[in-house]
């Protein structure tokens, strides 16, 4: 920043001004600024700006699931994804492996990095180690699998009704043979 603010012979506070595009700069100091950006190829670090902020917040999510290689779950990965775009907002994601201990390990490891936010497939009966990162007041929202524990949010899908509803679908059209193939 200070590079950008001497080229652009300007303070480092309007600097930061036009890059966060805060009001306080005119148009000509604006463009001068961007300018000497441009030429110096500056990048924001957006780590030390988080470290700066009052809110903390590192724009960033964390997204942990059991498989990116599945269809469902890289499907999930993409729409969260595509809204984190929309936002701006940077997408870190992992694979559990239905593993618990590598789901502490990525747990841990996008904590440290001090993502805004997690999605999380748990892994099946281990959500010890969400429930401990909950509790630190990291904010989480479970997907596929209901909370064992309390105050974290959940999306799921309706199996057993949504079933229900497709068989009886099926029977009114007068199929009675009716088979399921899955996991």
């Amino acid at each position: 920043m200070r590079d950008v603010a001497a080229l652009a012979k300007v303070s480092t506070k309007t600097v930061s001004r036009v890059i966060n595009d805060l009001p306080g700069a005119g148009p000509e100091v604006v463009e001068r600024v961007r300018a000497a950006a441009r030429t110096l190829g500056y990048r924001p670090n957006l780590s030390a700006s988080s470290l700066r902020r009052s809110d903390r917040r590192s724009a960033t999510i964390g997204v942990l699931l059991e498989d990116l290689s599945n269809p469902f779950d890289s499907a999930l990965l993409r729409a969260v994804e595509d809204r984190a775009r929309q936002n701006d907002v940077l997408v870190l994601a992992g694979s559990s492996e239905d593993d618990p201990e590598l789901q502490r390990e990525l747990l841990t490891s996008l904590a440290t990095r001090r993502v805004d936010g997690m999605v999380v497939m748990a892994v099946g009966g281990h959500q010890d180690a969400l429930q401990q990162e909950r509790e630190r007041g990291t904010p989480m929202v479970l997907v596929d699998r209901p909370p064992t524990f309390h105050g974290t949010d959940s999306v799921t899908t309706t199996n057993r009704e949504s079933s229900r509803e497709a068989v009886l679908h099926l029977a009114a059209l007068g199929h009675r043979r009716i088979a399921f193939l899955g996991d």
